[in-house]
């Protein structure tokens, strides 16, 4: 079952990222959040405040939640941690119209 969430809330995703048991940083990492209505936005470590490293291994990005329906996102590691992290999200619709 999907984690849900109302329209207007902060959510939180985070990945971590392990080489062989060890928390390891990647080279260059990158998470991107799909919206229902198709919308792809993409944050880059070092470029864009809200990716955020929170230790070793460890990146999350808080995005406010603006539509009803399913969230995707997903988190790239490049470099010397190569992998790659999905999951999902329900926002549900509000009583009070799309915005809340």
């Amino acid at each position: 079952m999907l984690n849900s969430y109302p329209i207007g809330a902060e959510v939180n995703m985070s990945a971590s990222f392990v080489v062989s048991g060890v928390a390891t940083d990647p080279t260059t990492v990158q998470a991107k959040i799909r919206q229902p209505n198709g919308t792809i936005t993409t944050y880059t470590y070092g470029t864009d405040a809200s990716l955020v490293r929170d230790n070793i291994g460890v990146y999350h990005v808080t995005a406010i939640v603006s539509g009803a329906g399913v969230w995707s996102y997903r988190f790239i590691g490049t470099g010397v941690c190569a992998a790659a992290f999905e999951a999902e999200f329900f926002v549900q619709a509000s009583d009070f119209g799309a915005s809340g």
